[in-house]
């Protein structure tokens, strides 16, 4: 049965075409495709969506600019970045900087999409199977890297952060499940990097992962 709306903003045409036949032919998942801004600016006038996709292109000064716009006016909205190359710092660095829920390959396997569309509505977030892989090379090179992390000083609270971070769980879940502010979470959050000598937002979320058997 269809849901809540997906929408995707996609810049190829033949992209998305081929994500249009997909999923309104294989796919439970309620989605709509714009590949326009200014038509996607109209629709969300009068509608309502509960994710967006949204496709970096070739310009990322200008997807940043409007991004920023997009979650100043639409905060409750998931976004998830679509983009070609998984190595351009800047996009990477902008899903973490807009604390967007997912980043998308767009070589990944549509099945992965699906996935990542489900994990964002249910609260999780997700990042496709090669950007993980990355993450992994480019933070942990070897298991002692793992190793120098001591929970031993984080207070019993931002323990359990941490196993829900690790879990994938966004910042607007965990304040939801622990009955306390974002801004409460984001302070824990700042406190846990701190204590763990960890720097950058998308190196905490990995470490929490990896490290997340090790979490009393």
């Amino acid at each position: 049965m269809k849901s809540l709306l997906t929408v995707f903003y996609i810049q190829d045409a033949l992209v998305a075409n081929l994500l249009d036949k997909y999923f309104n032919n294989h796919s439970s998942v309620n989605m709509k495709i714009f590949t326009e801004k200014e038509h996607l600016n109209m629709f969300l006038i009068d509608n309502h969506c509960s994710l967006i996709i949204f496709d970096i292109g070739d310009n990322i000064i200008e997807a940043k600019n409007y991004l920023h716009f997009f979650k100043a006016r639409h905060p409750n909205i998931s976004v998830i970045l679509f983009d070609s190359m998984l190595l351009k710092s800047d996009a990477l660095q902008l899903t973490f900087e807009l604390k967007c829920q997912g980043f998308l390959h767009k070589g990944c396997n549509v099945d992965h999409i699906e996935e990542g569309i489900k994990n964002v509505l249910n609260g999780t977030n997700y990042y496709s199977p090669l950007l993980q892989s990355y993450l992994q090379g480019r933070y942990m090179n070897t298991s002692m890297e793992l190793n120098k992390y001591d929970l031993s000083s984080l207070t019993k609270q931002e323990k359990v952060i941490l196993k829900k971070i690790a879990e994938g769980a966004s910042e607007k879940l965990i304040a939801s499940e622990l009955f306390v502010s974002m801004s409460t979470i984001k302070v824990h959050k700042n406190n846990i990097s701190v204590k763990l000598g960890i720097k950058g937002k998308e190196k905490l979320s990995y470490v929490a992962y990896q490290i997340k058997d090790t979490i009393l």
